[in-house]
């Protein structure tokens, strides 16, 4: 019996990683998190975490991340900002756009924050939301088990899609649990387009590289965020949450039918967020791209659990106007 609980524990916690933390954290705001896009996910051959350690080493390239849209400049110039000592935007300066490739980590920042805030301030257009899960479970309590817990969890796991028309800011369509989306209360996109219900106001601080390429009509940003981990104390990645959003660990416990989860540790190893902006310079195509391993411990009662997995959330939104 202690070793199916035990199993039961390591599924409780797999699940709520990757979900039920969503469901409280901020790339939600409080809702749930969706992915899309599959992506081969190389796991981490470290499972062993310092829950006092505010980054944890890896042996892992950062993700590629390629667009599936060609890019080119958009018709007006592009804006650059510089930072300030404190890591802050401060007064812009223009320079030509005619070639992409040569802009600099700031100005493609800005121009992809110029776009995604923009599309967020829509009225009336359609955002058709693709996502895509990935989990697996590299260790539990009971390693016997460890098969049966990734049969469990991969239920959860998978594909899915959802369309939000928006006519006058009031959204209409189907979530991707096949529910209306009126059901959300969803009246900008500001509240389902990550960040979401905040500006997209990650700066050079965060970022490891940032580049842009043209090609026809539109342009294509990409932008790739610096390695972050989490803890149960500290569950915020503040250039995550400033791009795409994390996961929130700290307010989960009461979730979770009795069971009292007392280490939560999470790991970004490198996102990436691309953005698609056609010469009229609206934003066409957004995809993220949030790899993640982390390991967990929570007890039930007298027994007690850990697991430790890794995985993928990807999301690609396309919008027409």
């Amino acid at each position: 019996m202690k070793k199916q609980v035990t199993a039961i524990i390591c599924v409780i916690l797999s699940v709520w990683f990757f979900f039920m933390g969503f469901e409280l954290g901020s790339y939600r705001e409080k809702k749930n998190f969706k992915a899309s896009q599959t992506q081969v996910f190389q796991p981490m051959s470290q499972t062993n975490y310092n829950s006092q350690s505010s980054s944890v080493p890896i042996d892992q390239t950062q993700p590629t991340v390629t667009s599936s849209t060609e890019a080119t400049v958009p018709s007006e110039p592009l804006t650059a900002y510089t930072e300030s000592t404190a890591g802050q935007t401060t007064a812009p300066t223009t320079r030509p756009a005619a070639d992409p490739a040569s802009m600099s980590k700031a100005e493609v920042i800005a121009a992809a924050k110029k776009a995604i805030d923009a599309v967020k301030s829509e009225q009336n257009m359609t955002a058709v939301q693709t996502e895509n899960i990935k989990i697996t479970v590299n260790d539990c309590s009971v390693p016997s088990l460890t098969s049966i817990v990734n049969g469990i969890v991969q239920r959860f796991t998978g594909e899915k899609s959802a369309t939000y028309k928006f006519v006058n800011g009031q959204a209409t369509g189907v979530r991707p649990d096949g529910k209306e989306v009126e059901d959300e209360g969803v009246v900008s996109p500001t509240q389902v387009i990550p960040p979401k219900d905040r500006t997209f106001d990650i700066t050079e601080a965060g970022v490891t590289e940032a580049s842009a390429k043209k090609s026809g009509t539109d342009t294509v940003y990409t932008i790739r965020i610096k390695e972050e981990s989490t803890t149960l104390q500290n569950p915020v990645p503040p250039f995550n949450a400033a791009a795409i959003g994390y996961l929130d660990l700290s307010k989960i416990s009461d979730k979770i039918n009795g069971a009292e989860i007392t280490e939560a540790n999470m790991h970004y190893p490198g996102s990436s967020v691309v953005a698609t902006v056609n010469a009229a310079g609206k934003l066409v195509k957004l995809e993220l791209n949030l790899p993640m391993d982390g390991y967990g411990a929570a007890s039930l009662k007298v027994l007690k659990g850990n697991a430790s997995f890794s995985g993928s959330m990807l999301e690609t939104w396309s919008f027409t106007y």
